[in-house]
Protein backbone atom coordinates (compact mmCIF):
# COMPACT_ATOMS: atom_id res chain seq x y z
CA UNK A 1 0.00 0.00 0.00
CA UNK A 2 1.54 3.35 -1.06
CA UNK A 3 0.31 7.18 -0.93
CA UNK A 4 -0.15 6.79 -4.45
CA UNK A 5 -3.62 4.12 -3.49
CA UNK A 6 -5.51 7.15 -1.63
CA UNK A 7 -6.49 10.67 -1.92
CA UNK A 8 -6.63 13.14 0.89
CA UNK A 9 -8.31 16.33 1.93
CA UNK A 10 -8.69 17.55 5.54
CA UNK A 11 -11.86 17.95 5.61
CA UNK A 12 -10.96 20.08 9.64
CA UNK A 13 -13.92 17.79 10.85
CA UNK A 14 -11.54 16.91 14.18
CA UNK A 15 -12.35 13.41 13.74
CA UNK A 16 -8.68 11.97 14.15
CA UNK A 17 -8.21 14.30 17.26
CA UNK A 18 -11.11 11.97 19.39
CA UNK A 19 -11.32 8.62 18.23
CA UNK A 20 -9.99 5.97 20.11
CA UNK A 21 -6.66 5.91 22.91
CA UNK A 22 -3.65 6.35 21.60
CA UNK A 23 -0.04 8.59 21.77
CA UNK A 24 0.49 11.87 20.27
CA UNK A 25 4.17 12.54 20.85
CA UNK A 26 6.02 15.79 21.21
CA UNK A 27 8.92 16.51 19.88
CA UNK A 28 11.77 19.05 20.58
CA UNK A 29 10.10 22.57 20.23
CA UNK A 30 6.99 21.40 20.66
CA UNK A 31 6.06 22.03 24.04
CA UNK A 32 7.22 25.82 23.65
CA UNK A 33 5.88 26.44 20.10
CA UNK A 34 2.05 24.90 21.69
CA UNK A 35 2.70 27.04 25.02
CA UNK A 36 3.22 30.35 23.49
CA UNK A 37 0.40 29.69 20.93
CA UNK A 38 -2.00 29.12 24.38
CA UNK A 39 0.22 32.39 25.79
CA UNK A 40 1.04 30.46 28.59
CA UNK A 41 4.22 29.23 30.00
CA UNK A 42 5.63 25.91 29.25
CA UNK A 43 5.42 24.60 33.04
CA UNK A 44 2.21 25.73 32.89
CA UNK A 45 1.32 24.09 29.55
CA UNK A 46 2.67 20.98 30.20
CA UNK A 47 1.27 20.65 33.62
CA UNK A 48 -2.30 20.34 31.93
CA UNK A 49 -1.69 19.08 28.64
CA UNK A 50 1.27 16.58 28.51
CA UNK A 51 2.34 13.48 30.49
CA UNK A 52 5.48 11.42 30.39
CA UNK A 53 4.97 8.00 29.29
CA UNK A 54 7.24 5.07 28.41
CA UNK A 55 10.47 7.77 28.57
CA UNK A 56 8.61 10.14 26.39
CA UNK A 57 6.13 13.02 26.37
CA UNK A 58 2.95 12.42 24.73
CA UNK A 59 -0.31 15.30 24.73
CA UNK A 60 -3.11 14.19 27.09
CA UNK A 61 -6.37 12.72 26.31
CA UNK A 62 -9.90 12.90 27.71
CA UNK A 63 -11.33 9.85 29.49
CA UNK A 64 -13.16 9.22 25.70
CA UNK A 65 -10.15 9.60 24.43
CA UNK A 66 -10.16 12.82 22.74
CA UNK A 67 -7.25 15.12 22.65
CA UNK A 68 -6.70 17.77 25.54
CA UNK A 69 -6.57 20.48 22.94
CA UNK A 70 -9.33 19.77 21.14
CA UNK A 71 -12.33 22.88 21.47
CA UNK A 72 -15.91 21.94 20.74
CA UNK A 73 -15.78 18.69 19.17
CA UNK A 74 -13.43 20.19 15.79
CA UNK A 75 -10.70 23.09 16.98
CA UNK A 76 -7.76 22.38 17.70
CA UNK A 77 -6.25 24.85 19.74
CA UNK A 78 -2.52 24.61 18.80
CA UNK A 79 -3.04 24.15 15.53
CA UNK A 80 -0.70 26.41 13.43
CA UNK A 81 1.51 24.80 16.13
CA UNK A 82 0.42 21.10 16.64
CA UNK A 83 2.67 18.22 16.19
CA UNK A 84 4.35 16.26 13.56
CA UNK A 85 2.56 13.31 14.11
CA UNK A 86 -0.61 15.22 13.74
CA UNK A 87 0.45 17.44 10.67
CA UNK A 88 1.34 14.40 8.57
CA UNK A 89 -1.53 12.54 9.54
CA UNK A 90 -2.62 9.70 7.45
CA UNK A 91 0.88 9.37 5.42
CA UNK A 92 2.06 7.38 8.46
CA UNK A 93 4.15 4.35 7.54
CA UNK A 94 1.96 2.49 9.55
CA UNK A 95 -1.35 3.04 7.31
CA UNK A 96 0.30 3.30 3.97
CA UNK A 97 1.91 -0.19 4.88
CA UNK A 98 -1.16 -2.05 5.37
CA UNK A 99 -4.43 -1.58 3.80
CA UNK A 100 -6.50 -2.41 6.42
CA UNK A 101 -5.34 0.18 9.48
CA UNK A 102 -5.75 2.82 6.30
CA UNK A 103 -9.19 1.30 5.88
CA UNK A 104 -9.88 1.90 9.89
CA UNK A 105 -8.44 5.34 9.57
CA UNK A 106 -11.17 5.66 6.51
CA UNK A 107 -13.70 4.83 8.30
CA UNK A 108 -13.86 7.39 10.73
CA UNK A 109 -11.89 10.09 8.18
CA UNK A 110 -13.68 11.70 6.11
CA UNK A 111 -10.80 13.20 3.92
CA UNK A 112 -9.36 9.93 3.44
CA UNK A 113 -10.82 8.60 -0.27
CA UNK A 114 -9.36 4.53 -1.41
CA UNK A 115 -10.01 3.38 -4.42
CA UNK A 116 -10.51 0.24 -6.27
CA UNK A 117 -8.15 -2.10 -8.18
CA UNK A 118 -9.32 -2.27 -12.25
CA UNK A 119 -10.44 -6.28 -11.53
CA UNK A 120 -13.00 -4.63 -8.47
CA UNK A 121 -14.11 -1.65 -10.56
CA UNK A 122 -15.26 -4.08 -13.45
CA UNK A 123 -17.01 -6.81 -11.19
CA UNK A 124 -18.48 -4.08 -9.60
CA UNK A 125 -19.44 -1.16 -10.83
CA UNK A 126 -22.09 -2.95 -13.57
CA UNK A 127 -24.07 -4.72 -10.21
CA UNK A 128 -23.71 -0.78 -8.78
CA UNK A 129 -25.37 0.78 -12.12
CA UNK A 130 -27.99 -2.36 -12.01
CA UNK A 131 -29.15 -1.31 -8.63
CA UNK A 132 -29.48 2.46 -9.82
CA UNK A 133 -30.73 2.12 -12.73
CA UNK A 134 -33.51 0.01 -11.08
CA UNK A 135 -34.32 2.64 -8.98
CA UNK A 136 -34.63 5.03 -11.35
CA UNK A 137 -36.87 2.60 -13.73
CA UNK A 138 -40.37 3.90 -14.31
CA UNK A 139 -42.78 3.26 -11.86
CA UNK A 140 -43.66 -0.61 -12.78
CA UNK A 141 -40.56 -1.52 -14.70
CA UNK A 142 -38.16 -3.32 -12.61
CA UNK A 143 -38.40 -0.87 -9.11
CA UNK A 144 -39.29 2.72 -9.99
CA UNK A 145 -38.89 3.69 -6.10
CA UNK A 146 -36.68 6.87 -6.83
CA UNK A 147 -38.25 9.79 -5.03
CA UNK A 148 -37.42 13.77 -5.19
CA UNK A 149 -36.89 14.96 -1.91
CA UNK A 150 -39.67 17.46 -0.87
CA UNK A 151 -37.17 19.93 0.46
CA UNK A 152 -33.91 19.67 -2.13
CA UNK A 153 -31.51 20.86 0.45
CA UNK A 154 -27.92 19.10 0.59
CA UNK A 155 -27.74 16.30 -1.61
CA UNK A 156 -25.35 12.98 -0.39
CA UNK A 157 -24.07 10.61 -2.04
CA UNK A 158 -21.90 7.61 -2.14
CA UNK A 159 -18.34 6.13 -3.70
CA UNK A 160 -20.38 3.50 -5.98
CA UNK A 161 -22.59 6.42 -7.41
CA UNK A 162 -19.61 8.79 -8.14
CA UNK A 163 -17.36 6.02 -9.34
CA UNK A 164 -20.38 5.70 -11.69
CA UNK A 165 -21.18 8.84 -12.76
CA UNK A 166 -17.22 9.21 -14.23
CA UNK A 167 -17.21 5.67 -15.84
CA UNK A 168 -20.42 6.88 -17.49
CA UNK A 169 -19.40 10.32 -18.19
CA UNK A 170 -22.95 11.41 -17.18
CA UNK A 171 -24.47 12.78 -13.83
CA UNK A 172 -26.30 9.75 -11.94
CA UNK A 173 -26.47 12.95 -9.41
CA UNK A 174 -27.20 10.76 -6.18
CA UNK A 175 -30.34 8.50 -6.05
CA UNK A 176 -29.09 6.71 -2.64
CA UNK A 177 -30.48 9.30 -0.46
CA UNK A 178 -33.70 9.40 -2.90
CA UNK A 179 -34.61 5.24 -3.28
CA UNK A 180 -35.42 3.54 -0.27
CA UNK A 181 -33.35 0.91 0.39
CA UNK A 182 -30.31 1.59 -2.08
CA UNK A 183 -28.22 3.45 0.08
CA UNK A 184 -27.84 0.17 2.23
CA UNK A 185 -27.97 -2.25 -0.62
CA UNK A 186 -25.14 -0.04 -2.67
CA UNK A 187 -23.53 -0.16 1.58
CA UNK A 188 -23.86 -4.06 1.09
CA UNK A 189 -22.46 -4.20 -2.07
CA UNK A 190 -19.21 -2.60 -1.27
CA UNK A 191 -18.91 -4.67 1.64
CA UNK A 192 -18.98 -7.55 0.19
CA UNK A 193 -16.69 -7.07 -2.75
CA UNK A 194 -14.50 -5.24 -0.80
CA UNK A 195 -14.93 -1.66 -2.72
CA UNK A 196 -13.64 0.92 -0.82
CA UNK A 197 -16.66 2.53 0.34
CA UNK A 198 -17.15 6.40 1.65
CA UNK A 199 -20.08 8.44 2.12
CA UNK A 200 -20.77 12.69 2.29
CA UNK A 201 -21.75 15.42 0.57
CA UNK A 202 -22.30 15.15 -3.32
CA UNK A 203 -20.49 18.55 -5.04
CA UNK A 204 -17.15 17.55 -2.34
CA UNK A 205 -17.64 13.73 -2.86
CA UNK A 206 -17.62 13.78 -6.78
CA UNK A 207 -14.36 16.91 -6.60
CA UNK A 208 -12.22 14.25 -4.63
CA UNK A 209 -13.03 11.12 -6.00
CA UNK A 210 -12.50 12.74 -9.46
CA UNK A 211 -9.27 14.49 -8.13
CA UNK A 212 -8.08 11.06 -7.04
CA UNK A 213 -8.42 9.49 -9.87
CA UNK A 214 -6.76 11.83 -12.02
CA UNK A 215 -3.88 11.53 -10.01
CA UNK A 216 -3.76 7.90 -9.97
CA UNK A 217 -3.95 8.45 -13.76
CA UNK A 218 -5.86 4.54 -14.71
CA UNK A 219 -9.64 5.81 -14.75
CA UNK A 220 -11.07 7.14 -18.43
CA UNK A 221 -12.24 10.71 -16.86
CA UNK A 222 -13.22 13.34 -19.19
CA UNK A 223 -10.66 16.10 -19.27
CA UNK A 224 -10.77 18.96 -16.55
CA UNK A 225 -12.21 21.90 -17.37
Amino acid sequence: MSAAEFHFACHRCGHCCRVGHGRVWLADGDLEAMAQLRGTTVEAFARDAVLRTEGRLSLRERADGGCILLEGGDCCTVYEARPEQCRTFPYWDALLEDPARLAEAAAYCPGIQRFPDAATVAAVLPRAAALVDAAAAPEGANGGDLQERADPGERWGCSLEVDLCLARGRDVYPAAERAPGLRLALERLAAESGYPWSYGPWPRLFDERATGWRARGDWPLPPKP
